[in-house]
């Protein structure tokens, strides 16, 4: 039989082009109980665009995917997956989720992809956990992760972690399940869930993908893409909170449809009888995700504002530099902030202290910042060795030290960072960055005791959510020396500033 040149390429759409392929061959069952096609929403799409581009430059997928309830990225995956284990031989692909009722669940679409496929292969084995294509030696099985050995004894080349924050036995898993999956080409793996607090397995791979650590990429998937979380507005009058909340995330939407979002928004809030659990369920960014019932001493919005606020241009003010050194397996962090503005984040993985004081003379002697303030809680090597080089615009800061305002905070940590706290109650600037947002959200509020501000102390932070927070901690040495008077003056007379047109992604 010879094939048209019109069936020639509906056959090649549907081999190579996931989204035709899914709305021409696979179905899913809708909330209102209706079988129609799968056609990608929003949330899909972007993150159908994320997988090929990753695939285009390293060959292979590596993705932690940080979500809001119900967002249709498992059905994706399944998608994404079956896809390639129908149409390819000899793959294998694994489905691991945190309780039998989810896997059974995701399980179910796959099952239902197959049955109403035109051009499904030949099912040697169909049961509860496993389907087998006969012709193509490929596999689709699944398992739950409340048995550390689940998924052992063999190679997976596509592999999909479903509500990863809930996974039990992990350590198992992780050197188990996870060195199944060779790291050559070809083979996928997508982690995703909605997060469930701080310092489990999920969040810590989060942070060490944020931080550059792994090669996996962070996406994520904010609740207001999804067209069916609005309301009725009709008596609906918005508060000055949400309409800052709608001015920060919601600018995109029409008014109307951000009214029903925002009354959405409301609505779930008083279900959950709180604001932090709506942020956990159905996250803005993805500090806020991992957010927990504490309150952060700086406002997630404020920073995100801050993250998509138009760049300064023309920006005179002085430049200072805050530098927070590399100690037991952190990075070297340094920040570039002209007034109003983070210009720049730089960072080593790699770094001693006789390198960085050269490197930071190199910055000196190119930027002429008014001062370079450098942590020297446990070494002063780089800052002994930038004097000795003649620069005498350099401070050693050490976090226990007294502060400026001494009668108000006990000591100059507590001091810089609400000085930061405090900058982003301004129009200020800083670089679209997930992981700077996830520093700079990982200290709680202040206490007081005597009548006087104090911060909890890095080591408890470091304990608690895995990782210190570098960025936050240069972003806060910046405001180590008070601006005076006339320099406050030229930085706020140099800021009369125009601005250049959005480059934020979001």
């Amino acid at each position: 039989m010879t094939l048209t040149d019109a069936e020639t390429r509906k056959l090649e759409q549907i081999k190579f082009n996931l989204p035709y392929f899914a709305r021409n061959c696979l179905k899913i069952t809708t909330k209102d109980a209706r079988i129609e096609p799968l056609v990608l929403n929003r949330s899909q799409e972007y993150f159908h665009n994320l997988c090929e581009e990753e695939i285009k430059k390293t060959g292979r997928l590596r993705v932690l995917v940080v979500k809001g309830r119900q967002s249709g990225i498992s059905t994706y995956v399944a998608a994404r997956f079956y896809h390639k284990t129908s149409m390819r031989r000899a793959l294998k692909t694994f489905i691991l989720s945190h309780e039998s009722q989810t896997t059974a669940k995701l399980f179910h679409i796959v099952k239902l992809y197959n049955e109403k496929n035109p051009f499904a292969p030949t099912v040697k084995r169909s049961n509860a956990n496993e389907l087998l294509f006969e012709e193509l030696s490929s596999q689709y099985y699944v398992g739950t992760a409340g048995s550390g050995d689940v998924g052992r004894g063999g190679t997976v080349q596509l592999f999909h972690g479903s509500e990863v924050a809930m996974w039990k036995n992990t350590d198992d898993i992780e050197t188990g399940l996870m060195e199944s999956i060779p790291d050559i080409d070809g083979t996928e793996v997508i982690l995703e869930s909605t997060a469930k607090g701080l310092g489990n397995f999920f969040h810590r791979m989060v942070v060490d993908a944020l931080k550059g650590k792994t090669h996996y990429r962070v996406a994520f998937i904010p609740w207001f893409w999804m067209d069916e979380y609005e309301e009725p507005t009709k008596s609906f009058c918005p508060e000055e909170s949400e309409k800052e909340y709608a001015e920060t995330y919601l600018s995109e939407y029409p008014p109307e449809k951000r009214l029903a979002k925002l009354a959405w928004r409301r609505m779930k809030i008083a279900q959950y009888g709180g604001e932090w659990k709506f942020k956990q369920e159905y996250p803005s960014n993805v500090a806020e995700a991992f957010q927990t019932s504490s309150n952060a001493l700086i406002n997630s919005e404020r920073i995100m504002k801050a993250r998509t606020r138009e760049r300064f241009v023309g920006n005179q003010a002085p430049l200072i530099i805050g530098v927070d050194p590399a100690r037991s397996g952190d990075r070297t962090v340094i920040v570039f902030r002209r007034g109003r503005e983070i210009e720049q984040i730089i960072k080593y993985s790699d770094m001693d202290e006789m390198r960085l004081a050269n490197i930071l003379a190199g910055f000196i002697d190119k930027y002429e910042p008014i001062t370079v303030n450098i942590d020297c809680t446990n070494s002063w090597g780089a800052h002994d060795r930038l004097r000795e080089k003649g620069y005498n615009n350099i401070r050693g800061v050490h976090f226990g030290s007294k502060a400026t305002d001494d009668s108000l905070y006990a000591n100059i940590r507590a001091e810089m960072w609400c000085l930061l706290r405090d900058w982003f109650n301004e129009d200020v600037k800083i670089p679209d960055d997930d992981e700077f947002h996830t520093d700079l959200t990982s200290v709680p509020d202040y206490e007081e005791t005597d009548g006087k501000i104090r911060l909890i102390k890095k080591e408890k932070i470091k304990q608690e959510l895995g990782f210190s927070p570098d960025i936050g901690d240069a972003a806060a040495l910046t405001f180590a020396v008070r601006i005076s008077s006339a320099q406050k003056k030229i930085e706020n007379k140099a800021q009369g500033l125009t601005t250049l047109k959005k480059f934020s992604k979001r």
